[in-house]
Order: C-alpha cells, then structure tokens, then sequence
C-alpha cells in the first residue's frame, strides 16, 4: 500500500506539473497570438493611414494651379508623411511575399516622390508638365492599388488569423477549464482510491479481530497484498498460534477440572478481599461430600460458615496471614449440614487470577487420624510403661540421613536427659566399655553386611559411671531393592538377671558339692508322680 500511495502521489504530482507547464505555456501562447493579432489590426491601420496619405497627396497634385490648391510646404509635408507611413510598414513582420510588395510599395513612393518633385520644379513646357502630371497620377494609382490589394490580401489574411486565434483562445479556455475540473476530480478519484485502498483492508482485519473475539479460531484473512497483505500474514500466524494456545488452555483446564473434581480431599476456592473475603467461589464434589451439602449450596456461603465459632473468629487472621504471603497449614473444626463436628487438616495460600487475589484451599477429613494418632500415643504411653517395667529402651537408625532416635526409656537407661544429649553412633560408643565396643562394631557390621540380626550381651555404662549389663538386638530394614534403609533395635539392662542367674549358679554349685560328698544316700522324689 506504502507503495501504491508513493506512486499515485507521483502520478498526481506529475499531471499537476505537465498541466502547470500546459497553462503557462498556453496562456504565453494566447497572449502572444493576441500580441500579433494587435501588430496585425495596427499595419492594417498604417497601411489605411498610407493609402490616405497617398489619395491626400493625389487630390493636392489634382488641384495644383487652381484656386483651391496648396503652397508647396503642404505637399512637401505630405509626401514625407506618406514616405513616413510607407517605411513604418516595414517595422512589422511580414511574409516573403508582402515584403516584396513593400519594397515595390517603397519604389513606387520613392518614383512618386521623385516624380512629384520634378512636377513642381518644371513650370516652361506646357506640354511636358501635362506629361508628368499625368505621370504622378498613374504612380499615383499604382499605389493606390498596390495598397488596396496589400490591404485587400492583408485583410482576407487578418479575418483568417483572427478566427483561427479565437478558436485557438476557446479551446485553450476549454481545455484549461477541463483541467481546472479535472484536478478536484482526479484529488476527488485518487482520495477514494486510498481511501478504499486502507479501508477495505481496515475492515477485513476488524472483522477479523470480531471473528476471533467471537471465538472463531480458525478464520483467516486473504486477498490483501502489500502492507496489509503482511499484516494480514502476521494475523494469520497469530490466529494460529491463539488458537494452538486456546486448545492448550483447554486441554489444561479440563485436566485441573478433571484433578479438581476427582480429587478426595476438598478444595476451595475463596475470595481474599472486599466484603466478601472468605466467600465460597469454587467447590469440588469432595467438599460437598465431605460437609453434607451440594456444590450449590456451598456456593452461596462463606467459609466461616463451615467453621466451628472458634474456628470462625480466627478467620480473618488466617486470611491476612495468607494475603501476606504465608502457607497457612493448620487444624481446625467443620461442621457438616447436619450439625455433625469433624476436624480438618487446612493446607491453604494466596493465588492470583485475572488480577484479582484468591485463596485456594485444600481440606482433608482428618478424623480417623485422629483416633489413630490417639491410639498410638495411648500405645507409646503403654510402651514407655512397658519399658519401664522392663528397662527395655529402642532406637532407630536412618542409614540415609545418618539420624538416630532414642526412646525416652533409653536415655533413662543411660542417665541422660532428652534434648541435652545429642545421640550418635560414636556418642553411644563413649558409653560402651572399652573391651566390648569391638563386639557391637562386628555385630552391626555383620548385621549390614549379611542382612542379619543380631544379639550381643554387652558392659556399659551410665551418666554417672555405674556399671550395668545391656542386652542388645538388632534388625535390619531395606528397601524393595535391598538396599539399608533402617537399623532398629532395644537395649535392655539385664543386670538384675544377670545377677540372679550368677546367685542360682553359685546356688547349684553349693548344692552338688553337698550331693556329691553326701555319707548317706540321697534321693529325690517327684512328688506328684512319685518317681525317683
């Protein structure tokens, strides 16, 4: 377009200079013509003002020696006039032929003259001065004449160029009345030219962007060349390119919506601001489920109605905490439709769409979790009694993370206090004794490396420097591929039995002594079955 705009401008530019260079030069010429067409009537009326001049010279020749004729200054005076006249004539431009006739004319009036001149000087001879009267008069008529066909010719040729002038001056008028139309017409038709030449694309690429705003992905531009026919290309492209984008927006929506409405825990979406902060916008099935009340309905409430009053007066703090940036994870208390009060586990943050703030919120029914975390704390409690019975400890090893646990029992096996002592494999080491710690290193090596548990008796000792007797096992957990994943195991102080079992031996060894150097004999009776 850019280039069809540079050359119609040139076009227009170039037939407003060739119809300038036309006027000028036309209007130069009609002033010219009309330059000759006054030249042309002024030798006319010269050439009148000669043939005067001649019939004034003739009537005074006529009337010499009559009462009525002039004195010789008045002749003279004439003569020079018509020799005057007859020489202005040849100022003018003139065809080869009319200057032959001038020049003829010029003889004729010098003859004249001459002849006039001898007129008056010759008075004796009667008879000869008749002579040249006569003489004078037919020179006289010969100009007369030649100054009437001169006229005559001149005329006839004066009426033919003033004709051919005129009509020449009507067809420059109409001509440049035709380009004076012609230019508002030819601005008027280039205008309308450019103007369809923009529009028209102008339009095609609003319908299109009406297309497209309407949904209709797959409408495409053609027909338009130059600049807009580029334009139009790159519409194209990015139609295609939307339209790519779109089906992936789709493809993407309808996979979350799939993942929000499958999902089993609830998921909220609220609004985080205004009047209406906390307001219910979006709910999945599972959050219907899981309160008692369809989507619907939950549409039209707000999440304090779901919470339990307490819950509900903390809600505007946990809100703020979450505008600020915060991943709020908390436990707090629903309740159903029905009244029904559970505990849920809220996993909740800020989310931004269409420039306008949400929350999004994840809710997990958290009640059998909650009896189970009961019961294993009821469990844990059971067990630390259990092992305080016993002066049983556990602890557990996580080969990955190089961590180790202790069981309360166990720090009181050893004297330490919970959170003042660091446990480690080469803490624990410190407290075995010198001579044993070589039997615990082989047995958890062992352990590692056959996959096998294992059992030791070992001396340690406490906090304070008491010496007790641990019996250790140990068992190794691996993964699915059979690499170490956990070492567990107890340590059971085994002192007290250990010390039982000496007190029994030294006991039996009392005994056989008494049996073997017993004088009389001894037997021994089951009672109940009485057999020796």
């Amino acid at each position: 377009m850019k280039k069809k705009i540079v050359i119609g401008l040139a076009i227009f530019t170039l037939f407003f200079i060739i119809s300038s260079i036309y006027i000028i030069i036309t209007i130069d010429t009609a002033t010219s013509e009309l330059d000759t067409l006054i030249q042309l009537h002024q030798v006319e009326i010269l050439r009148e003002h000669l043939l005067l001049q001649i019939e004034k010279v003739q009537s005074r020749v006529a009337l010499k020696n009559t009462r009525y004729a002039l004195d010789i200054d008045t002749i003279v005076a004439n003569v020079g006039n018509l020799e005057s006249v007859a020489n202005t004539c040849f100022d003018c431009h003139h065809s080869e032929e009319m200057v032959k006739r001038l020049n003829d004319l010029k003889d004729n009036v010098e003859r004249y003259k001459d002849a006039l001149s001898f007129l008056f000087t010759i008075s004796a001879n009667i008879e000869r001065l008749e002579r040249e009267e006569d003489n004078v008069h037919a020179i006289g008529n010969e100009m007369t004449e030649r100054v009437n066909n001169m006229i005559s010719i001149a005329s006839s040729k004066l009426e033919s160029k003033t004709q051919m002038y005129l009509r020449n001056i009507s067809d420059t008028k109409h001509v440049l009345n035709l380009l004076i139309a012609m230019g508002p017409v030819a601005a008027v038709l280039l205008g309308i030219f450019f103007i369809k030449g923009i529009t028209v694309p102008i339009k095609k690429l609003q319908s299109a962007v009406r297309k497209v705003k309407e949904g209709d992905m797959d409408f495409r531009i053609t027909g338009l060349k130059d600049e807009f026919g580029d334009v139009a290309n790159s519409f194209n492209e990015m139609s295609e390119a939307l339209k790519q984008h779109m089906n992936e927006i789709r493809e993407s929506e309808k996979r979350y919506r799939m993942l929000f409405e499958s999902a089993g825990d609830a998921i909220f979406i609220l609004n985080a601001s205004g009047d209406d902060a906390g307001k219910i916008v979006s709910a999945n099935k599972a959050a219907a489920d899981m309160h008692g009340y369809t989507i619907d309905e939950l549409l039209k409430l707000n999440i304090t109605d779901l919470d339990t009053p307490d819950d509900a007066k903390q809600a505007p703090g946990r809100i703020q905490r979450m505008l600020n940036g915060e991943w709020l994870k908390e436990e707090i208390m629903h309740h159903k439709k029905d009244g029904t009060v559970f505990p849920v586990e809220v996993s909740a943050g800020q989310m931004e769409f269409m420039n306008h703030k949400y929350i999004l919120a994840f809710d997990r029914e958290i009640t059998e979790r909650k009896k189970a975390e009961e019961m294993l704390k009821k469990r844990d409690r059971q067990l630390t009694d259990s092992q305080k019975v016993a002066h049983l400890g556990s602890w557990e090893w996580n080969i990955r993370e190089n961590s180790i646990t202790w069981s309360d029992e166990l720090f009181t096996l050893f004297g330490l206090i919970p959170g003042e002592f660091r446990a480690t494999y080469e803490a624990f080491l410190e407290f075995v004794h010198p001579e044993d710690r070589p039997l615990i290193d082989d047995a958890v090596r062992k352990t590692l490396e056959v996959k096998a548990p294992y059992h030791v008796e070992t001396r340690v000792f406490r906090r304070d420097g008491s010496e007790w007797i641990m019996e250790a096992r140990g068992k190794l957990i691996c993964d699915e591929k059979g690499l170490p994943l956990l070492l567990g195991g107890t340590a059971q102080d085994i002192t007290d039995r250990k010390k039982a079992e000496e007190k029994v031996r030294e006991s039996e060894k009392k005994f056989r002594a008494i049996f073997d150097n017993a004088i009389d004999g001894i037997l021994l009776a089951e009672v109940q079955t009485q057999q020796l």
